[in-house]
C-alpha cells in the first residue's frame, strides 16, 4: 500500500483566498470560461515543471497566473465541442515545453481493459512528480456528471483507500479511483503524463 502524492502544485492568490491550480473562470471571455478547462489542465502543468512561467514563492499571483493561462488558450483553442482530443493536447503541450527548451516524451492512456493500466500510469507518473492530465468526456457515475466533458489535473493516489486527488476548478478534490477509472465502455476517460528526457 503506498500514497504517491506531489510535493508541491502551484497555488494562486486571489481576493485573499488560496487556490490549488487554475480555474476557468478567472478568464475574461465568455467561451474562455465555458470552454477553458483544457488550457487550465495545461497551465497547471507548466507551472508546475516552471516551464514558461517561474516560481513566485511557490504561490502565483492571479495576474501571473491567468497571462500563463491566457498562453495555453491561445494553444488550445477550443472549438464548437470544446478541446476534447487527448492526443491533440499531448502533442501541443510537448511543443510548448520544446519552444520553451525543455524536451518532454508523452504517454497516453486511454480504452483499458482494467483497473491495472491506468493505476499504474497514474502510480508512475507521480512516482517521478510530475501531474497527469485528466479528461473525462463521458461517464456513467452519477458522480462524475458534473465533471464531463472536461480537464482535471491529477495530483494524488493513494492505493490505501483507493482515491484520486484533483486539481479541478482551483480546488483541491478527492475521488474514488475505481469509479473515475472503471474499464465501462459507457466510460470515457483518457489520461496523459509527461517525462523530462535529459
Amino acid at each position: 500500500m503506498s500514497v504517491y502524492q506531489l510535493q508541491k502544485f502551484p497555488m494562486i492568490q486571489k481576493d485573499g483566498r488560496t487556490y490549488y491550480g487554475g480555474d476557468q473562470e478567472w478568464f475574461h471571455g465568455k467561451w474562455q470560461r465555458l470552454a477553458g478547462c483544457a488550457s487550465v489542465c495545461a497551465a497547471n502543468l507548466a507551472a508546475y515543471d516552471q516551464i514558461g512561467i517561474a516560481a513566485e514563492n511557490e504561490v502565483y499571483s492571479l495576474e501571473v497566473y491567468l497571462q500563463l493561462m491566457n498562453e495555453m488558450y491561445h494553444l488550445m483553442t477550443p472549438g464548437v465541442q470544446g478541446y476534447p482530443h487527448v492526443a491533440k493536447f499531448a502533442d501541443a503541450y510537448v511543443k510548448y515545453a520544446q519552444d520553451h527548451g525543455v524536451t518532454l516524451k508523452r504517454e497516453i492512456g486511454r480504452d483499458w481493459h482494467d483497473l491495472r493500466q491506468p493505476l499504474e500510469q497514474i502510480e508512475q507518473t507521480l512516482l517521478q512528480q510530475e501531474p497527469v492530465a485528466l479528461l473525462v468526456l463521458n461517464h456513467s457515475s452519477k458522480v462524475w456528471q458534473e465533471n464531463v466533458w472536461h480537464w482535471m489535473t491529477i495530483t494524488g493516489y493513494s492505493s490505501e483507500d483507493g482515491t484520486v486527488t484533483l486539481s479541478n476548478c482551483g480546488e483541491r478534490e478527492t475521488y474514488d479511483a475505481s469509479v473515475l477509472l472503471d474499464p465501462n465502455p459507457k466510460n470515457q476517460v483518457r489520461l496523459a503524463s509527461f517525462f523530462r528526457i535529459a
